[in-house]
């Protein structure tokens, strides 16, 4: 499969409103999804773990896609998530889930540029932001994989679904060591 570099698409779309503009991206795109002939389906939920090798050569343009106002839902309950534009190394953004209506839990989040790849880490607060983790210490997830616009970290999956769709995949492991998967569709709520 062809990967079609959304922020392009994006600030093509953008610049195109005509309906004439879009109607050629659109047989643009499906021409690019269909053009091999063993195609096969991709699984935007599958989730990969690090095995201690070397992380992929990235950069944050390759998750550039993400930038925005996501809204979507986990835990059986919204959950926003608003990722800021590339600066320097970093890609910073902000997760706010909900239980009952109000805010439950806080995620400080950054994709970062490290060493020619790329980490995501976070850090959890509650909603009276006390700390989750000790305060020197955060999760850090690295690039196991990136293939045609998804990037793959230890325990957790970014994939665009679209324009404005896309698919958070990610596997908490509970203290027993017994693990869950989680699947979160965003939409796109801001231009």
């Amino acid at each position: 499969m062809f990967p079609v570099p959304w922020a392009s698409v994006r600030l093509f779309v953008a610049a195109s409103p005509s309906r004439p503009a879009l109607l050629a991206l659109a047989s643009l795109m499906a021409a690019c999804a269909t053009a091999s002939p063993d195609r096969r389906a991709v699984d935007l939920t599958e989730v990969k773990f690090s095995d201690g090798g070397a992380a992929p050569e990235a950069s944050l343009e390759d998750i550039a896609w993400f930038e925005g106002l996501w809204r979507g839902t986990v835990f059986g309950d919204r959950v926003d998530h608003r990722v800021m534009a590339p600066e320097g190394t970093q890609m910073p953004g902000l997760v706010r889930l909900y239980a009952d209506g109000d805010t439950s839990v806080y995620e400080l989040s950054a994709f970062m540029e490290v060493g020619g790849t790329l980490t995501y880490r976070n850090r959890h607060f509650g909603a009276d932001l006390r700390a989750f983790q000790a305060p020197d210490d955060y999760v850090n997830r690295p690039l196991v994989d990136i293939q045609d616009g998804i990037a793959y970290f230890d325990g957790i999956t970014f994939a665009p679904d679209g324009l404005d769709r896309a698919v958070v995949s990610f596997v908490l492991t509970a203290e027993d060591g017994s693990q869950e998967k989680h699947v979160v569709r965003y939409d796109r709520i801001d231009d």
